[in-house]
């Protein structure tokens, strides 16, 4: 949430046989490591959405709507028109859906969560400054 807030460039890399940086530089070398890190690094938002697969049987009608939805509230975090389409098109790619279908139900997703905030601070209870 703070990495979103404030506008961080977070990359996410998943190394190979689970190792840590430190483990994965003493065996493979520095070399290798900034190789894999260049290849293989994902933004925050490729790692949630990657995330979002696990136990998820996408040749399956309802967890493909599960996950696009899913996806979708993950892409309505974004600030940047030109990330959000690159997502909404990966998307579209894979599930062979138009882009227009995914716009409106992310539009729809915008409009929910702005609904879930206002309701959320207008049920806050008042703060006592006693």
């Amino acid at each position: 949430l703070l990495v979103e807030r404030n506008r961080l460039d977070v990359f996410v890399l998943q190394l190979p046989a689970g190792k840590d940086p430190d483990d994965f530089i003493r065996a493979s070398g520095p070399e290798k490591f900034k190789e894999v890190y260049k290849q293989q690094r994902m933004t925050w938002t490729a790692f949630k959405i990657h995330y979002l697969r696990k136990e998820r049987n996408l040749q399956n009608e309802t967890d493909q709507i599960g996950y696009i939805d899913d996806c979708l509230r993950e892409i309505a975090k974004l600030d940047q028109a030109v990330e959000r389409e690159l997502y909404l098109k990966q998307l579209a790619d894979e599930f062979e859906l138009t882009i227009e279908t995914l716009k409106q139900q992310l539009q729809q997703s915008l409009k929910n969560s702005q609904k879930s905030r206002q309701m959320a601070s207008y049920n806050e209870p008042p703060i006592d400054d006693s």
